[in-house]
């Protein structure tokens, strides 16, 4: 890392709270990352496929295009309708795998740790109502 750049994460540290002036991390700062509401959706994103947050998206039906491809049908909390296929992105993973009774997504989660991890989440055609 160069001379430049560390500069500026330690600068970075240190307007956020986290860094003394030696640039070492404060040892009275817990490094869990506290999420207030627990899952968080997207802030600046309002409509589109991209928006979808995997959490709030309910599987209301899926269908065979002509060429024979799975197209699943999905509502996310505003109640707006998509329709996704398998390989499109949504706003924290994509669509894996679509079968005639579920949709698979594959989800990227960061814990209170900060780590990064991907799970698999199966949504059932009709599995619950929109909160």
């Amino acid at each position: 890392m160069s001379e430049a750049a560390l500069a500026a994460a330690v600068d970075a540290a240190r307007a956020a709270g986290r860094a003394s002036a030696a640039g070492r991390r404060d040892p009275f700062v817990s490094p869990i990352r506290a999420t207030p509401g627990g899952l968080e959706g997207p802030k600046n994103c309002s409509t589109g496929k991209r928006c979808l947050f995997i959490p709030e998206v309910i599987v209301q039906g899926t269908v065979r295009d002509l060429s024979g491809k799975m197209v699943a049908v999905v509502v996310n909390r505003a109640r707006h309708t998509y329709f996704v296929r398998e390989g499109d992105q949504v706003f924290n993973g994509s669509v894996q795998r679509i079968t005639t009774d579920s949709v698979t997504f594959r989800e990227y989660v960061t814990d209170n740790l900060g780590r990064e991890s991907v799970r698999e989440v199966v949504k059932r055609v009709g599995g619950g109502g929109v909160s």
